[in-house]
C-alpha cells in the first residue's frame, strides 16, 4: 500500500492566505475624465482584492499626468503595468487586468466667464493709465477659454509704453493657485487728456510756461508721442523746437537746470571758518551736485564751482 504524504493543516492555512493575499483584478475603463493633475489608478479601472487594504493603497498610487485641456491620452495596460512598477508597487506583475486593453485619458474642464476676463482686462488698463479720461471698449473677449476645474484666478499683465486706439491685453488664468494658460482680450480705447499746442515758434532751449500754449483736450490715442502737460508754477525747458501748433510731448520738455548758462549766480568761497560771496556768470548749465565752469564778474579767468542750489555755486578752484 503506498504511503500517504500529509501537510500539516498550518501550511495549508499559509498556501491559502498567500494566494488569497495575491488575488488582484483591475478591470481597466474604455475612457476616463480626470480632476486632477494627478492621475490615480482608481480613476482608471475598477479594482478587487481579497484584502480590502491592498486595492486601497493600489488605487491612490499615481500612474501619470492628466493631459491637457482638450487633449486625451491613450494608456495601455503594459503601460500601467510599468507606471506601478516605477511608482515602487512591487505586486504590480501579479495584476490580474480585465476590461479594455486602453484607456483615454481626458481633463475635466470649466470655461472661464467672459466677464472675469473682461473686468480683470479693464482693471489692468485703469490701472495703467487711470490719469487719462478712459472710454473702454471691449472688442474681443475669448468665449469659450477652458481650463481644469477648480478655483480661477484671472491676472492682467502689467502694460508697458504708449496707450493705443486697440489695445491687446494679456491675461494669466491660474486654478487653484497654479498657472495654467494666458489669453489675449481685445479693447477700443479712447483716453482724453489735456494737452499743451505752440501758440508761435519755441527755440530749443528755450524756457516755457503755460502762457506760451494753448491747451486742448485731445484723444492721445492718436498721437506718437505722450502729450504732456506745463507746470505753470515751475517752468520747463524745451529739449527740441516747436514749431507753431505743435504739442508739447514727453520727449520735448527737460527739466530747468539749477543753473543755466548765462546766469549770475552766488560764488561762495569757503575757508575754514570764513565764507566769502561774490558775483559770477555760468559759462554752462549744471543741475545740482555737477561741476561747471564760470566767470567771476570781477575777474577774467574762469573757475570751477560745484552747483550747491538754485543760482548757487561753491569754488573748487580754477580749471
Amino acid at each position: 500500500m503506498p504511503k500517504r504524504h500529509f501537510i500539516p493543516a498550518c501550511m495549508v492555512l499559509m498556501f491559502s492566505l498567500h494566494a488569497v493575499a495575491d488575488s488582484i483584478t483591475a478591470s481597466l475603463r474604455p475612457q476616463a475624465s480626470v480632476d486632477a493633475e494627478r492621475v490615480r489608478l482608481a480613476d482608471l479601472a475598477e479594482l478587487h482584492c481579497t484584502l480590502p487594504a491592498e486595492c486601497a493603497r493600489l488605487g491612490e498610487m499615481a500612474v501619470g499626468s492628466a493631459p491637457r485641456v482638450g487633449e486625451s491620452r491613450m494608456v495601455t495596460r503594459a503601460r500601467l503595468v510599468a507606471a506601478l512598477r516605477h511608482a515602487g508597487y512591487a505586486n504590480a506583475a501579479q495584476i490580474e487586468w480585465a476590461g479594455a486593453e486602453a484607456i483615454a485619458i481626458t481633463t475635466a474642464s470649466q470655461l472661464v466667464p467672459a466677464a472675469q476676463l473682461e473686468q480683470a482686462a479693464l482693471a489692468v488698463l485703469r490701472q495703467a493709465y487711470g490719469k487719462d479720461q478712459l472710454d473702454l471698449t471691449l472688442t474681443d473677449v475669448p468665449a469659450k477659454v477652458a481650463v481644469p476645474n477648480g478655483a480661477l484666478q484671472v491676472r492682467g499683465r502689467a502694460l508697458l509704453g504708449k496707450l493705443r486706439a486697440v489695445q491687446q491685453v494679456t491675461l494669466d488664468v491660474s486654478v487653484d493657485g497654479r498657472f495654467y494658460r494666458s489669453v489675449q482680450v481685445g479693447v477700443a480705447i479712447q483716453a482724453q487728456r489735456t494737452a499743451f499746442f505752440a501758440k508761435s515758434a519755441l527755440t530749443i532751449g528755450a524756457v516755457v510756461g503755460c502762457d506760451q500754449f494753448e491747451q486742448r483736450t485731445v484723444d492721445i490715442t492718436r498721437f506718437n508721442t505722450a502729450p504732456v502737460a506745463v507746470d505753470c508754477s515751475a517752468p520747463v525747458r524745451l529739449a527740441r523746437a516747436l514749431r507753431q501748433g505743435d504739442y508739447l510731448d514727453e520727449l520735448a520738455v527737460k527739466p530747468v537746470p539749477a543753473v543755466m548758462q548765462g546766469d549770475r549766480v552766488a560764488l561762495n568761497v569757503e575757508q575754514g571758518a570764513v565764507r566769502l560771496q561774490s558775483l559770477a556768470v555760468a559759462l554752462a548749465d549744471g543741475d545740482i551736485g555737477s561741476v561747471i565752469q564760470l566767470r567771476p564778474v570781477a575777474g577774467t579767468e574762469p573757475v570751477r564751482a560745484r552747483v550747491s542750489g538754485k543760482g548757487q555755486v561753491i569754488l573748487i578752484g580754477t580749471p
